[in-house]
């Protein structure tokens, strides 16, 4: 067996492959009774080449590497090549059998290899690759090496537009974008691959019953998708599943709790930039104690440390009242009793909302955010929420609040039933440094006062003055770990 190690730039990138491990059976010293393809990578030798690092028992010599130029029909098909000369090598902590496939010239990077690792009866799922994909992979994760993956790209698109050449879709390397997904496949059944920048894909989903929707994150940040809807590709773009409240059947979801006296609550069709989609209306009257409660979108883990509730509102007042406020808290109880925090979204003049960390127990307005400074959105226009509570004790809780995206909030005050302060002071974004944050502490045998904590559900209650309609889309609500 050819020992020669290739000279390979090894990184150490993480990237989970789909292999499927061979079943164990009783075998004879040295025979190979389980597979997988366990890391893939670029070699810098010559031409560039991609690289796979292959995990199993047994011995190397019996463990050949399968590859295809084109997709084969099932793995009985016959490969065009097959790698039987490897080097091994410790990949990410694991001793691997690495195996590097003939060479791509610089222009066509973005041509896919299927590749299969057998030993025996024992083989992997076809796999499919390409240098492009590397590239544009590595350059998503934006860590140390973001240069290089980068630079392959671009001397990929010089050598093209050098030698006058573009690929089956008329496309240079620059072009594409990746896009990889969880929970689900893409076209074609994978679960990653590059695309052409303005194209869609539509994913598929394993369990219809497990999505309402998908969340698609980019380097610009996260959007909501319903499921079956064409996913614009522009950017590198990570898709997964999303619990977000949508309202695309029309009906009030379980989860969403709507307590009501003189007001409604219904799905009811609205005008989104330029399509039709459906959400949730609450109307609310003067003089009545309505509300409406959001409870978790998705199963809370075994541990985390922030709750969080997003959503895009729309308030509209509805006459009554000269001015309207709204209380929403974060807590585990629908009436009364100890809340954990609560921050009130009010008029601040004719058209201007405006968000308060404030509560009665208050003084004034302080922590007042002012829109004009924060972007909090105009009466009448759509705008994101997103709450994020850190969960801690008195010397280390943090609230952060954002709108479209922005922070507008940043809080670390805690204070006890009497108002007297707790915690840290901190100058907000409008200067003031009573910065209020509603957490009615319990209090133990020592006296020692602790933020509450708990958290079970998003309650808004107008107060009994307001009337107007609120409406509320993409909702989510959840609890997870996220570094602060």
């Amino acid at each position: 067996m050819k020992k020669t190690k290739l000279l390979v730039l090894i990184l150490s990138l993480a990237l989970l492959i789909g292999g499927a491990v061979g079943i164990s059976v009783s075998a004879a010293e040295g025979e190979v009774t389980s597979i997988e393809i366990y890391k893939k990578n670029v070699s810098f030798m010559n031409e560039p080449a991609i690289v796979f690092a292959v995990l199993h028992d047994g011995d190397a010599e019996n463990v050949s590497l399968k590859v295809w130029n084109t997709e084969p029909s099932s793995d009985e098909a016959t490969p065009d090549y097959t790698v039987t000369d490897s080097y091994t090598d410790t990949v990410v902590g694991e001793v691997c059998s690495v195996f590097a496939v003939k060479g791509k010239h610089p222009k066509d990077i973005a041509e896919n290899i299927w590749v299969q690792a057998v030993a025996g009866d024992i083989k992997t799922e076809i796999l499919r690759y390409s240098i492009l994909e590397f590239a544009l992979s590595g350059m998503a994760l934006d860590d140390e090496w973001y240069d290089l993956y980068k630079s392959t790209v671009d001397y990929s698109a010089n050598v093209q537009k050098a030698v006058g050449y573009t690929d089956a879709n008329g496309k240079y390397a620059t072009d594409y974008a990746y896009v990889s997904i969880e929970g689900g496949t893409l076209p074609g059944g994978y679960t990653a691959g590059v695309y052409v920048k303005g194209s869609t894909v539509t994913p598929l989903y394993d369990s219809e019953a497990e999505i309402s929707a998908w969340n698609v994150e980019s380097a610009g940040g996260r959007v909501v998708y319903e499921k079956d809807t064409a996913i614009p590709v522009s950017e590198s773009i990570s898709i997964s599943p999303s619990k977000t409240q949508t309202f695309a059947d029309g009906t009030v979801p379980s989860g969403v709790i709507v307590a009501t006296v003189g007001g409604s609550a219904s799905v009811v069709d609205m005008e989104r930039g330029n399509s039709t989609t459906k959400v949730l209306k609450f109307n609310t009257v003067a003089g009545s104690a309505d509300n409406v409660i959001f409870t978790f979108t998705e199963n809370t883990p075994e541990s985390f440390n922030v709750t969080v509730f997003e959503a895009d509102v729309y308030v509209n007042n509805a006459g009554g009242g000269s001015a309207y406020s709204f209380d929403m808290f974060l807590t585990n109880t629908a009436t009364g009793g100890t809340h954990t925090y609560m921050q009130t979204l009010r008029m601040g003049n004719s058209t201007t909302l405006q968000l308060a960390d404030a509560s009665s127990t208050s003084s004034g307005d302080s922590g007042m955010v002012r829109s004009a400074e924060t972007h909090v959105a105009e009466r009448d226009q759509w705008f994101n929420l997103r709450i994020e509570y850190y969960h801690g004790d008195r010397n280390s809780v943090v609230i952060k609040t954002y709108v479209n995206g922005n922070l507008v909030n940043f809080t670390y005050d805690v204070y006890d039933e009497s108002g007297n302060k707790t915690g840290n002071t901190v100058t907000t974004t409008d200067g003031s440094t009573n910065f209020y944050g509603y957490r009615r502490p319990d209090v133990d045998t020592t006296g020692d006062r602790k933020p509450n904590g708990n958290i079970t559900m998003f309650k808004f209650a107008p107060y009994t003055n307001t009337s107007a309609n609120v409406y509320f889309d993409n909702v989510s609500f959840y609890q997870t770990t996220i570094a602060e």
